[in-house]
């Protein structure tokens, strides 16, 4: 009898892994390796030991030779992340009443493992999903990407109308507290700093440190920032209540509210403060350039983001102007925020330096920096970096190391998940190629850029990644692939795995940054030593 791998895995732990789920198993020929995406619920935890049994059963099930990994993700369940989910469902399966599902109401509630899911939407739509057993077929999207026991109805949605203002904004608010508890689980910590002389001037005291604005990202509530008040703007909007005008007529209350700009150091925001009589007179004494702590909820409209202020204190901070770092101190001497270099030896490199002669003289007082991307695609005004690994050679040794993973603005295709192993899931929690960029800009200083066909293709990612910033890489650069075909001629391919099987350099795992640099950087250092 032939057994399913879970069913394999767990005959041999005695069931310990039923709560275990199969998500994928992608298999590669050409890097020879075996990669097993499993789930489990968010009420375990597995520990490394575990993770390694698992791993040495699904080898033993697969029965191929090769390195077989299992990457296990917990799989969250969150009542928004749901509901997200299966609009998306509906969006890409059922277009013709995609539409009536992103307008319906749902109800989802979460006891541990299990989940009841009540959509209430038109008849039409439900008369629709029966005849097609549409029932059914997201029953079984779910059970492939969440770990839980799911219940599913469909119901006719009563016509609703929100006649009340404090209804409106506590559903609004409801919404906006679902995203940010979702948020707080996918979103790495922000880095907060601290101020000083707080005094209350609205509402409640505010006791956390303020986090940097740079790192608002998305929609949520009570995000704490801090910083100066710019182009303070008094304007009005006309409310849902009403009164008498001299003529007798009902128009409109109108009440006032105030716009202006929040700026740190890290960058600014658009902030609303809507006041009560009270509070109206209170906010006047704010001037231009006061610096403040607030507390609000985030909002996205459009894909701008500003903040609805309910808090306030006054505070001391330093000035915007002295604390701009990315412009007034260099990038040399600004620290790695998002990766730091690690020490690093080549495996090889006693075997091949053992005797400082054969060291190439080329190499000698130069410090290169070996780098290779890993990106979404071919076109570098279109396509993003996803993977910067690099080494940095100094004197002809191997130094240091700086790899990272990039989290992309798009979805990784398919296809580039399965050349280079790289999932989105692996890159949900990396910092964006923005941040990334500053990091390798000062890992480069005083090097020379050297790569596999860096020139025509790595470069160009480069330059248009840091234009986003506002830099510029001026280092001399070197490609590999050119000095391959100076000094090997006649080869079939140029390839860097052609090149590296015929210099007899391994090449493990293609297609991942740090490995393929690693290969680059022994078949640099071999064109020379061979002298060929």
């Amino acid at each position: 009898m032939r057994y399913t791998l879970l069913e394999f895995i767990n005959r041999k732990t005695e069931n310990k892994f039923s709560f275990l789920k199969l998500k994928e198993v992608v298999y590669n020929k050409n890097s020879k390796k075996c990669v097993i995406f499993l789930l489990y619920p968010q009420t375990k935890d597995i520990s490394d030991a575990e993770k390694d049994l698992i791993t040495k059963y699904g080898n033993d099930y697969l029965e191929l030779e090769c390195k077989t990994e299992v990457w296990i993700n917990k799989s969250y369940l969150d009542v928004d992340l749901l509901e997200r989910f299966i609009k998306k469902y509906f969006e890409l399966s059922h277009k013709s009443i995609a539409e009536n599902i992103k307008n319906a109401t749902f109800e989802i509630v979460i006891n541990g493992e299990e989940v009841e899911i009540k959509i209430s939407t038109d008849e039409d739509a439900i008369s629709y999903i029966d005849k097609a057993e549409i029932h059914k077929l997201l029953l079984d999207e779910l059970n492939e990407n969440f770990c839980g026991y799911f219940k599913i109805t469909f119901d006719k949605k009563e016509n609703e109308e929100v006649s009340d203002d404090e209804a409106f904004l506590n559903e609004r608010l409801a919404k906006l507290q679902r995203e940010s508890e979702l948020n707080s689980l996918l979103q790495p910590s922000r880095t907060r700093y601290p101020v000083t002389d707080r005094k209350v001037l609205i509402g409640k005291e505010i006791n956390v440190n303020p986090q940097q604005i740079k790192d608002v990202k998305r929609a949520g509530t009570g995000v704490i920032l801090a910083g100066a008040i710019k182009f303070i703007n008094e304007k009005s909007y006309k409310s849902k209540r009403t009164k008498k005008n001299e003529e007798g007529e009902e128009v409109p209350i109108e009440k006032p509210f105030f716009k202006f700009v929040l700026q740190d150091k890290s960058g600014q925001i658009s902030a609303v403060f809507f006041p009560t009589k009270e509070k109206y007179h209170k906010f006047t004494l704010l001037n231009e350039g006061d610096t403040i702590l607030v507390k609000g909820d985030i909002t996205e409209f459009n894909g701008k983001l500003d903040l609805s202020v309910n808090d306030i204190s006054l505070c001391q901070i330093q000035t915007v102007e002295e604390t701009m770092v990315e412009n007034n101190i260099s990038i040399e001497d600004r620290p790695y925020k998002c990766t730091k270099p690690v020490p690093f030896t080549a495996l090889k490199q006693t075997n091949m330096f053992d005797v400082k002669a054969e060291i190439p003289k080329m190499f000698m007082g130069r410090t290169f920096v070996i780098y290779d991307l890993e990106t979404t695609g071919l076109d570098p005004l279109t396509s993003e970096i996803i993977e910067i690994g690099a080494l940095k050679l100094v004197d002809g040794e191997t130094t240091e190391a700086f790899t990272c993973l990039v989290k992309p603005k798009n979805a990784i295709p398919d296809v580039i998940t399965k050349i280079t192993n790289i999932t989105n899931d692996m890159v949900a929690h990396a910092y964006p190629i923005e941040s990334v960029i500053l990091d390798f800009y000062k890992f480069t200083q005083g090097a020379t850029l050297a790569g596999y066909n860096n020139i025509d293709f790595d470069s160009k990612f480069i330059a248009q990644a840091a234009k986003k910033v506002g830099i510029s890489f001026n280092n001399d650069e070197k490609d590999v692939f050119i000095v391959a075909k100076q000094k090997l001629l006649g080869l079939k391919s140029y390839k860097l795995g052609k090149v590296a099987e015929f210099l007899g350099v391994e090449l493990a795992n293609a297609h991942r940054a740090l490995n393929d640099v690693i290969a680059t950087t022994e078949v640099f250092i071999k064109l020379y030593q061979n002298n060929t």
